[in-house]
């Protein structure tokens, strides 16, 4: 039987947005080192709950890059929490999964 490990992160989360999706990537980082097969990030980890101010696009935006770039640097799994996502004249709050490639291969609009 295989055994998969499963890394949480809860992080404090500033009107920054840089700021935020550092101490994300910082998390993702340490949970490598712990040799974490996955990491789960919470919602809201790169912005405050106000949507159309931090809106992007996925995979494109500044958080989905940085996401898949650590997926990919890391050789880990990321479950990114949520990301208010825009899509055409809608935002939605979206969950993303990256593989160690650092390939998007799952996203979840609520």
């Amino acid at each position: 039987m295989s055994t998969i490990r499963l890394a949480l992160a809860q992080t404090q989360v500033t009107t920054a947005k840089h700021i935020n999706i550092k101490n994300a990537l910082s998390f993702i980082e340490k949970a490598k080192q712990s040799k974490a097969d996955i990491i789960a990030l919470p919602e809201l980890c790169s912005n405050t709950a106000e949507f159309p101010v931090y809106a992007e696009f996925i995979p494109t935006g500044e958080t989905s890059s940085a996401l898949s770039a650590a997926a990919k640097k890391y050789e880990i799994y990321v479950i990114g929490g949520s990301i208010p996502e825009r899509a055409g004249s809608k935002v939605y709050n979206t969950c993303t999964v990256w593989n160690p490639a650092g390939k998007l291969i799952a996203k979840h609009r609520k």
